[in-house]
């Protein structure tokens, strides 16, 4: 097997100092008593105005949540990869949903549904039709399960940091690219598992995170409507209403294309932090494909107009298909390889 270290970055390599290892039990209280500095800075924010403004409070949690996790870590890799996804997606909750003005038990409550992805809309189901739908919901992820480990795994070398080994845009990397993000689709169906049990047992009902993302027609399909549709509406909800909507005037299509750019631009460096959090390593690969694709959906919102604007049918949406698998697998190496270059995630992909 061929060393990592051969692999470079197609953008930068950045090795961060050692982080300071401590229990994930340490961690776990560190974190917990950081919500609570949050929600306390947050329920006062105007008494601190004249040292610091609300919305540059915000920033100043956001860049916190983004640092600790690479200062402090355990020794378990899962882990750490888990102290940086849910404490800084906890911490953009605490501060876009969090106002002066709202109870802790309100706060709460509102936190959970929006976390959990509840749907609230209208229903005429009896209770017995959503623990069904619950169940189907968790059959599904099963089965998303099964395909992957008796279909998919059988067409992927054992070592999958091997596709670093070919050629950019050859055949078989971009055969081994779309495997790949398949794989991950079907992996991320225990999210399914999870929701539909707990709605069979609840009768609480919760949105599909994903909506068949691998036939979309188009990069703002996929992102605009069908993959992780929790983390699209959070940042359509918190960042895209807030700085494109400007009233009581209608939203500028520049504000739009801004708005948008820049929730691509903090989902990239998201996910480099987050590998840089169990890695030691910050590459900004992730946050370069996701730049590139922020700005392919920024020229299909402005350019995609009049009768080509609605969701093509037929013959149309299979080429359109084609052509957005053909985008993100050529694509998809910015995003897989910072992932296969380090071994601590092969050692848990292979745990799936």
């Amino acid at each position: 097997m061929n060393s990592n270290s051969l692999y470079k970055s197609y953008v930068v390599d950045i090795i961060l100092p050692p982080a300071i290892i401590v229990s994930p039990i340490t961690l776990t209280i560190g974190y917990t008593l950081t919500f609570i500095l949050d929600y306390f800075l947050i329920k006062h924010d105007t008494k601190l105005s004249p040292f610091i403004s609300p919305t540059e409070l915000r920033y100043a949690i956001g860049i916190y949540h983004f640092l600790l996790p690479t200062l402090f870590a355990s020794k378990y890799d899962f882990g750490n990869i888990s102290f940086m996804l849910h404490p800084w997606s906890t911490a953009a909750q605490v501060v876009f949903l969090a106002k002066a003005n709202l109870p802790v038990k309100d706060w709460i409550i509102m936190f959970f549904k929006t976390v959990t992805f509840q749907d609230d809309s209208p229903t005429n189901k009896t209770a017995n039709e959503i623990r069904i739908d619950g169940l189907k919901k968790a059959a599904r992820g099963l089965l998303k399960f099964a395909f992957m480990k008796i279909f998919l795994d059988g067409l992927l070398p054992k070592d999958l940091s091997d596709l670093l080994t070919l050629p950019f845009y050859s055949p078989k990397a971009l055969f081994i690219t779309y495997i790949l993000a398949v794989r991950i689709y079907c992996m991320l169906g225990v999210t399914d598992i999870v929701m539909g049990i707990a709605q069979s047992l609840s009768l609480i009902r919760f949105k599909d995170v994903f909506d068949n993302p691998f036939i979309a027609s188009s990069p703002k399909d996929f992102w605009n409507k069908r993959w992780n549709r929790l983390v699209s509406h959070m940042f359509h909800q918190f960042i895209f209403t807030k700085m494109s909507t400007k009233k009581p005037k209608q939203p500028t299509k520049f504000a739009r294309i801004k708005a948008g750019l820049l929730i691509f631009a903090i989902s990239g460096l998201f996910h480099d932090f987050m590998i840089a959090a169990a890695t030691r390593t910050i590459t900004f690969e992730l946050t370069v494909f996701f730049l590139i694709h922020g700005m392919v959906v920024a020229l299909e919102a402005t350019y995609r107009t009049g009768k080509f604007k609605s969701d093509p049918t037929g013959i149309n949406h299979i080429i359109c298909n084609m052509l957005t698998v053909l985008f993100f697998t050529t694509t998809g190496r910015l995003f897989l390889s910072p992932i296969l270059r380090q071994q601590v995630f092969l050692r848990i992909a292979q745990q799936f």
